[in-house]
């Protein structure tokens, strides 16, 4: 699987968002239950909920964004 470069990130209420490096990665700070969407074109939108932790105060996920196919019409 290959890392999506530039991947938007941001908080389902539009008040944080942040940008993944070259490598698919990225940083971000959001408080438990906060939903982080990760979006890019041409994958589908990916929804991570930020979970409640009892041990410290850092998360690490990986996501993966499924490729979205467009059929577009033939234009003659």
């Amino acid at each position: 699987m290959n890392p999506v470069s530039y991947a938007h990130i941001l908080t389902m209420s539009g008040k944080s968002g942040w940008v993944s490096d070259y490598y698919g990665t990225f940083r971000a700070v959001a408080e438990p239950g906060d939903t982080l969407v990760i979006s890019a074109v041409p994958f589908h939108r990916a929804f991570l909920v930020i979970p409640h932790l009892e041990n410290g105060n850092q998360y690490i996920a990986e996501i993966i964004l499924q490729k979205q196919t467009v059929d577009l019409d033939e234009i003659v």
